[in-house]
């Protein structure tokens, strides 16, 4: 088969996840631009935010926000981190069925207004997901359960990173979570802990888990909605809830008295989650559509929502539409 060119992977993406129920719609914003759903956002500072769609679209605000500056990446990142220094990095990665595998790293300098990319032809590894915090020099888990730091500070070539350590033993990565020299990374049917950097592994079983660090805890959803906490640097998973009627689950996020969390319910709609630290699971109002893929928080605490549209926490665990 011929290889498929960026154009190609972006027209097959949307019809795949169409038939898996997770639908996109472009949505017609201010000043001419066009969000064609929400694949990850950043929260930056007090009140910007800059967020990637699934046509590879940038869209920054730095007025909390109120209106939106759109441009091309140039590739379509799926997940998106910020460094030490500021810049905001993206990963890509598809893994090849019959066609070959593509992989990029992308950076802005400027807050998501201009983009590098940096392609990787062949890929040395097929990113999954950042496990580093925001804030935090950037480290990338691969599909298959390895660990990749910069070799530089400048990157300048997707081939500036080298391997952090050994890959998780069933070599499967999924997302994972890094804070000093503890590493958490989940595969489909494992967690894996390390607490040298990454050097040696140790596993217990658990299925389709998200992860959030907060404190000195760590949290997990499973594939089943099964909320779960262990003390930093142990895996002695403490159940906590569940949450009955999740189906896919995306990203959740620790804040200082909840879990937060994106998803899709068993009726293929937006998911949005709040589970209390008693353990109480309220569904969030207002978000709506056929998709919830992420969730950040701001400075001041609240959440907000990607999915076909970004959603703002206004009261009560009901969210609002802020754009478009």
């Amino acid at each position: 088969m011929a290889r498929l060119n960026k154009r190609s992977c972006v027209f097959l993406v949307a019809v795949l996840l169409g038939l898996s129920g997770i639908v996109f719609i472009g949505l017609r914003a201010g000043s001419g631009s066009t969000l064609n759903g929400v694949r990850d956002f950043l929260v930056i500072g007090q009140q910007d935010v800059v967020l990637v769609d699934y046509l590879g679209n940038a869209h920054a605000s730095r007025d909390g926000c109120k209106t939106w500056k759109s441009s091309g990446i140039g590739t379509v990142p799926q997940e998106l981190t910020q460094d030490a220094q500021g810049a905001i990095w993206g990963i890509y990665g598809w893994k090849g069925i019959h066609e070959p595998s593509s992989a990029d790293i992308c950076r802005s300098n400027d807050g998501g207004g201009t983009w590098k990319v940096f392609p990787m032809n062949p890929p040395r590894f097929i990113p999954a997901a950042f496990v580093s915090l925001p804030g935090s020099d950037p480290v990338i888990l691969d599909t298959e359960g390895g660990l990749w730091q910069r070799d530089s500070q400048d990157a300048a070539s997707a081939d500036a990173w080298k391997r952090l350590g050994a890959p998780v033993p069933d070599k499967k990565g999924v997302c994972g979570i890094l804070r000093d020299s503890t590493i958490y990374v989940a595969g489909r049917d494992m967690i894996w802990l390390s607490l040298d950097g990454g050097r040696t592994w140790t596993g217990k079983s658990l299925a389709g888990v998200r992860l959030s660090i907060l404190g000195n805890r760590c949290w997990a959803v499973d594939g089943g909605g099964r909320v779960y906490r262990t003390p930093l640097g142990t895996l002695g998973w403490e159940y906590i809830a569940t949450i009955q009627d999740a189906s896919l689950l995306f990203r959740i996020v620790a804040v200082e008295d909840r879990i937060v969390v994106a998803g899709e319910d068993q009726r293929g709609a937006a998911g949005a989650w709040v589970v209390g630290k008693d353990g109480v699971v309220k569904r969030c109002g207002g978000v709506i559509g056929t998709q919830c893929t992420s969730v950040r928080i701001t400075a001041d605490g609240k959440a907000l929502f990607g999915g076909e549209r970004l959603f703002r926490e206004c009261k009560n665990d009901v969210y609002e539409p802020v754009w478009p």
